[in-house]
């Protein structure tokens, strides 16, 4: 339909042609998403000589929408923007002597719609996109296929995968940077991808090789969720819920009021979501008539409570001025329940025989996290500045009893109590960022850009371990596990930028300094332990786009995985009666140098991607277990050598029939730990595979109905392996009330396969596991939208994961 519209053109333009000079112009713009005001990157921009509709110039728009053409002869021409999933258009314009540059302004993309007839057809938008270094997941596209959380979108996308209590791993690891809206949340993010409602999130942007610009906190790069945004006059708004099967519920109300240059908008969700995991764990210690034996089956529920508030003002009291003041708070509930038998053949006779074990634990607190922006444009097209100042804080308390008491041979309690504890861990965390973000546009063809922040990190815990004495009735402080532990850790960094376009190139190159001091001290002891640092952060990127349809991409970042509070506090603490942990005040950060080569392409039905890459880990921070007295495994945290992963991935989005969609991403890596010290006979290296394939069916245009197998191969650890996991999951979603409204059903585990097992061996001490997740995961969700309406970002929140 493009190419008749442009030849229709074509032969009413014969008769109006300059004839070319010597004098070259150019032409410029911007591109800009009509759903959401945003510029779109990466949107194919192609000029057409007239009167042949030749292709006399391709290139593809930046960060922030715009492009430019150069080197145009004098001529009449046409311009066509084209993006997937997007309508094109098609733009005349001349360039003459007289007027060699030509803006055309701003141009604005809807999603793509034709009518035929009476009936109306809308593409679908790709679920997944690449633009420059990112992957774009539309939650949307996933949401209707029956995902009901973050985490099962994500589960859906390249370099993704799920561990056995749903939390997300980036190619492996946890170790990411999770993002909302460019701003950070907790490292790990796996309670906040199981809360978020996916209908308040527009996209996931998956950054494997982030520039410069961005914090480099994360072994495998950073996930950043982009909230949907409303700029409608008027009251708009959105309501959900969500209940499904084993105590799981959500709801959701978010509200905006716009009108002129004043935005006011706010809401609230409540979250109670609850998982269960059961399965065997058999340990044997020592050898001969030392040996012991500890055969454990437990029975795990685990409670998410959470009601997030969050409001936000937006004031734009000038074209080139805007301030928005923002946050989110409320109460936090986690809860964990662990029912253990236990079977024990030790030395001590008191402690031989079997015994039912529990453990019951609790968070409780306020979290709290505020945000200040003010962004200004110096009136030039891209010169702007924006700074920030953001906090986070957590006040709460981590409350833990456990309690053994002996068993018949039919595991029915006898009365007696053999052991009791309690552990009480006061906490009270707070994390300020101070920050400055500056562009500067320096030719059509190049911008620079640079920054400075500040982040502040003080965490005290109040850790006090009481025993029941039996003879007293009392419980009794045991100083031996009691202790205050405090962390502070200053981060102060800079950054600078460089990017631009060189014929069919484009590139970005760009340098980060961070000094860090951090500081962890122990009351008991009175020990204090200091770390400083002064690192550089290097970040490059280039790409050639050889067509509208084919892009190759090179990248390379350093990036770096930060010791936690729990790995760094070296008193003793019971996780267990069977288990106790130990951090290392010396631990020092992982440094990772990662790179990639990309190759993407447009086919015909579809999209196909590529990627080679190569990841190193130097220092990399490791727990291993050690055998105690009795049967008890000690786990304490060091700097292993280094780990080495290489391997390719491939990922393929087609639509062979307009009622059937098939994403189909696979994962083959080489993986290597380089530490003889630690995995002594234990396999240090593996090829590890893993797939998934998602079937999209689309029986009527308001209908989606979804069947997704994921596949996780073999794999290894430090001091051990994993054996495979796969499982089938099914969705549907049917939109109602032209659309205003939805109703979504998800089966997770829909065959009950997903089982994980493990074996970790070490000197002296082997132990096999075998877990099973709750199956079947029954989910039935409803969203109505006000006014059609869309989510505004918010701001900032903070590093505030509590349970590590």
């Amino acid at each position: 339909m493009k190419r008749l519209v442009i030849f229709f053109l074509v032969l009413t333009s014969c008769g109006f042609i300059h004839a070319q000079g010597k004098i070259n112009g150019n032409v410029r713009g911007k591109v800009m998403d009509a759903a959401s005001s945003g510029p779109l990157e990466n949107v194919t921009i192609a000029v057409y000589s007239m009167p042949d509709s030749s292709v006399t110039k391709g290139v593809a728009t930046g960060m922030n929408g715009e492009f430019s053409v150069t080197n145009l002869p004098v001529n009449e021409y046409i311009l066509v923007p084209s993006f997937v999933g997007y309508e094109s258009k098609i733009i005349r314009f001349g360039i003459s002597e007289e007027s060699p540059e030509m803006n055309i302004g701003e141009i604005i993309l809807k999603e793509s719609a034709e009518d035929i007839g009476d009936v109306t057809v809308t593409a679908a938008k790709p679920q997944i996109v690449y633009r420059d270094n990112k992957k774009i997941i539309s939650v949307k596209e996933f949401q209707d296929a029956g995902a009901t959380t973050l985490a099962e979108v994500l589960e859906n996308a390249p370099s993704v995968t799920l561990d056995h209590e749903g939390n997300v791993l980036l190619r492996g690891s946890s170790n990411y940077t999770l993002l909302i809206d460019g701003k950070p949340v907790p490292a790990t993010g796996a309670n906040l991808l199981r809360q978020i409602p996916p209908d308040m999130v527009e996209n996931i942007e998956i950054m494997t090789n982030p520039s410069a610009k961005y914090d480099p906190d994360g072994v495998t790069g950073i996930i950043n969720l982009v909230l949907k945004k409303e700029t409608k006059p008027g009251m708009n708004g959105q309501f959900s819920a969500m209940a499904g099967l084993g105590d799981k519920y959500n709801g959701d109300i978010q509200l905006n009021y716009n009108k002129n240059k004043v935005s006011i908008y706010g809401g609230i969700t409540g979250t109670a979501y609850n998982t269960y995991v059961g399965g065997d764990i058999y340990r044997l210690t020592g050898e001969a008539e030392d040996t012991v034996k500890i055969d454990n089956y437990l029975n795990q529920q685990t409670g998410v409570n959470t009601i997030i508030g969050n409001f936000g003002l937006d004031l734009s009291p000038d074209d080139n001025n805007s301030i928005t003041i923002s946050g989110r708070f409320g109460p936090q509930s986690v809860t964990a329940f662990l029912d253990n038998q236990i079977e024990r053949s030790v030395s001590d006779p008191l402690l031989t025989g079997k015994f039912n074990f529990s453990n019951e634990l609790s968070v409780d607190g306020i979290f709290y996290m505020p945000g200040l922006t003010w962004d200004h444009n110096f009136g030039a097209e891209g010169h702007k500045i924006q700074l920030s100042a953001f906090a986070g804080g957590f006040d709460g308390d981590l409350t833990q009893v456990m309690t053994e008491e002996a068993a018949d041979n039919s595991w029915i309690s006898t009365g007696l109590i053999t052991d009791k504890r309690k552990l009480i861990n006061e906490m009270s965390i707070n994390d300020i960022r101070i920050k400055a973000d500056y562009e500067l546009p320096v030719s059509e063809k190049g911008k620079l850009q640079a920054g400075l922040q500040q982040r502040l990190l003080l965490e005290t815990n109040d850790h006090v371990s009481d025993y029941y004495d039996f003879l007293s009735g009392h419980w009794v402080e045991d100083p031996m596990y009691s202790n205050r532990f405090e962390l502070n850790r200053g981060i102060y960094s800079a950054y600078l930028i460089w990017g631009g376009k060189a014929g069919k190139y484009s590139y970005q190159a760009g340098l980060r300094g961070e000094y860090t001091d951090r500081t962890v001290k122990q009351d008991v002891t009175g020990d204090a332990t200091k770390y400083t640092k002064f690192n550089f952060f290097p970040s490059a990127n280039i790409s050639r786009n050889f067509n509208d349809k084919i892009q190759l991409q090179l990248s390379y970042s350093r990036r770096v995985n930060r010791p936690v509070r729990g790995q760094l506090n070296a008193f003793p603490q019971y996780a267990d009666n069977q288990y106790i942990v130990s951090g290392n005040p010396g631990l020092v950060p992982e440094f990772i140098d990662s790179y990639e080569l990309s190759f993407q392409d447009q086919i015909k039905i579809g999209f196909f991607s590529a990627e080679a890459y190569y990841r190193r880990v130097n220092d990399l921070i490791t727990g291993v277990l050690t055998p105690g007295e009795d049967g008890t495994m000690i786990q304490n945290f060091i700097n292993a050598n280094r780990s080495q992963s290489a391997g390719t991935e491939l990922m393929a989005n087609i639509q062979p029939v307009a009622w059937l969609r098939l994403i189909a991403s696979g994962n083959v890596y080489y993986y290597k730990l380089d530490d003889e010290l630690i995995y002594g006979e234990n396999k240090n290296e593996s090829l590890i595979w893993n797939s998934n394939i998602t079937s999209v069916f689309l029986p009527t245009k308001t209908t989606r109905l979804t069947l997704t197998a994921v596949y996780n191969g073999p794999s290894i650890t430090l001091q051990g392996s994993q054996e495979a996991t796969y499982m089938i999951n099914m969705g549907i979603r049917q939109e109602l009330f032209k659309r205003k409204a939805s109703v979504s059903l998800g089966i997770r585990d829909l065959f009950s396969t997903f089982v994980v097992e493990n074996e970790i061996r070490g000197e002296g001490y082997t132990t096999f596991s075998s877990l099973k997740p709750e199956s079947r995961i029954t989910t039935l969700t409803f969203t109505y939208n006000l006014n059609n309406y869309r989510q505004r970002a918010q701001d900032e929140t903070m590093d505030l994961n509590f349970i590590r």
